[in-house]
């Protein structure tokens, strides 16, 4: 299992802050709701080392690179916990990449499949699991370029997700502004599949600028605002939970109008900040259905958060939080397996699946 200081020294290199007059969008403030639920969740064993970065549908669990490095997925049945196999090979070969973006997203139609990006060759494909499976090898489809496009000030595509037929949403990262001491911060685009056409773009906060006149600060001017995605299962909207701030955003796709979501009482970060140790964690993974989002909160500084999150917060769709959830195994991590509507939660430091019932996780309406 990887050590858990590398998940605190990503955070130091990929911390980001706020400041709320940046928010292109709507901001309403609210304050944390005291209803609380703790539930006990139900263990799935794993037989076998793993990556953190995973997803869950059905019977199978997908780890995101396989900690040899060999291949850039590891798959487990969820009912025996045994290796079910590792694919997509990492390298230089025929049907090997050397990165490819984690599973955004997983649809069935005549099997399991999903769509990756590969940055480094600047190609996405379709990825059929279960087909993988069957024949025991790697089984990929409709490999087209895919570049992150000249013009867009960026060298990359953080992830991908399908949205419709022939649209897809990507994120480009954060970039440096040309000639300038200033970034743009990630956004997102919505592009046709099939011919990389950008259809819109959606920058949800300002440029930062004058970064030259901010010295020693542990926080990267780059990650200032980074966050965690979750498409509403229908594809009309998607949430972004922030790091390093106490603020959710949701995204109304066929619009692009936002509106954000800020707790009060909580203190923001700020670039100027030069003692890690005083750098707050916010939302740390985001699941949705299309009734509910799931937020992963640390809420404290990051050096006590090693032991991974026991809170969840739970909001509708209109940004209202429903309720927190005491969880009784802290995790680092999360996936909503929405066929069978359970939440898994893994915990860096250990192999095993937490399993919780969507439905023990809301509460009740009044």
């Amino acid at each position: 299992m990887k050590s858990v200081n590398l998940f605190l020294l990503a955070c130091m290199i990929c911390a980001s802050c706020a400041q709320q007059g940046n928010f292109r969008g709507k901001m309403s403030e609210f304050t944390e709701s005291d209803a609380t639920k703790e539930v006990t969740p139900r263990v799935v064993k794993i037989d076998s080392l793993h990556s953190r970065t995973f997803v869950v549908v059905d019977s199978l669990a997908i780890f995101y690179e396989t900690l040899t490095r060999s291949h850039s997925f590891q798959v487990f049945n969820i009912n025996n916990g045994k290796e079910v196999g590792r694919y997509c090979p990492i390298g230089h070969g025929n049907g090997e990449y050397m990165a490819l973006s984690p599973i955004s997203a997983i649809e069935n139609h005549g099997g399991l499949k999903t769509l990756l990006y590969a940055p480094n060759e600047s190609k996405r494909m379709v990825w059929d699991i279960t087909e993988s499976i069957k024949q025991n090898t790697t089984v990929m489809s409709d490999i087209r370029d895919f570049s992150a496009k000249e013009g867009s000030s960026s060298s990359s595509i953080s992830f991908m997700c399908g949205i419709g037929k022939d649209s897809v949403i990507v994120k480009l990262p954060a970039t440096p502004i040309p000639n300038s001491e200033g970034i743009i911060p990630a956004r997102y685009q919505i592009r046709k599949l099939s011919t990389n056409e950008v259809l819109s773009e959606i920058q949800l906060f300002e440029n930062l600028e004058n970064l030259d006149k901010i010295e020693g600060g542990v926080i990267m001017p780059g990650s200032f605002y980074s966050s965690f995605f979750s498409l509403k299962p229908d594809k009309s909207k998607f949430v972004e939970t922030m790091m390093y701030l106490p603020q959710i955003n949701i995204v109304d796709i066929s619009t692009g109008k936002a509106h954000g979501y800020k707790l009060q009482n909580y203190p923001e970060n700020t670039l100027e900040e030069k003692d890690f140790g005083k750098i707050m964690g916010y939302y740390v993974a985001a699941q949705s259905t299309d009734s509910n989002i799931f937020a992963l909160f640390c809420g404290t500084t990051l050096p006590n958060a090693s032991d991974g999150f026991d809170i969840l917060h739970v909001y509708d769709w209109d940004g209202n939080m429903i309720n927190k959830v005491k969880l009784k195994n802290p995790v680092h991590s999360i996936w909503l397996d929405s066929k069978n509507s359970l939440l898994y939660g893994l915990n860096a430091n250990e192999n095993d699946l937490y399993c919780y019932k969507v439905s023990d996780l809301v509460a009740e309406k009044e």
